[in-house]
């Protein structure tokens, strides 16, 4: 499988997935009160399904050497595990927001706010200091390779989520 395959089937799955687990949610344009407990459950199950799929994505297109892969899948899995932390946290303001959509206040705004700017800082600081972890690892083609992966995985993931979550109002 090429990248453009790889990232071409995973984002049909997330599509797939953000129909199924979210029909109904915003779709009409109608805000509504609260998301459902079983569309909840479906959002979280396939954030576990995309978390699998971006190992295999970056498994299939980066290649490394023998003396490598060791090394840098440790480091990945602890890098994994540390940015699906700050991913629950994205996702329970996105729960958040969709919950109070209909009565959000200037205060509540304020707060979704700032506190969606807090997790993007963890997640430049995380991302900043696996990149010296990485790069005592891989060559910098690699290190390059490997981010701009990630980054288009974030981007799929961002893509699917701008098409769930309403502007608010």
């Amino acid at each position: 499988m090429t990248i453009r395959t790889d990232f071409l089937a995973l984002g049909i799955c997330l599509s797939l997935a953000g129909t199924t687990a979210f029909a109904g949610g915003h779709e009409s344009g109608e805000p509504t009160a609260q998301i459902a407990a079983d569309e909840t459950a479906a959002m979280q199950l396939s954030i576990s399904q995309i978390q699998a799929g971006r190992q295999q994505v970056v498994a299939e297109n980066l290649p490394l050497t023998a003396e490598q892969a060791p090394e840098f899948w440790a480091i990945y899995r602890e890098y994994a595990n540390k940015r699906a932390a700050l991913s629950e946290q994205d996702i329970k303001l996105i729960l958040e927001f969709s919950n109070n959509f209909d009565n959000l206040s200037e205060d509540g705004a304020k707060q979704l706010v700032d506190d969606y700017l807090k997790i993007e800082e963890k997640t430049l600081k995380l991302k900043q200091s696996y990149l010296r972890k990485f790069r005592k690892v891989l060559t910098q083609t690699q290190t390059l390779r490997y981010f701009q992966i990630e980054n288009k995985l974030d981007d799929i993931i961002a893509y699917e989520v701008a098409q769930i979550v309403p502007l608010a109002y």
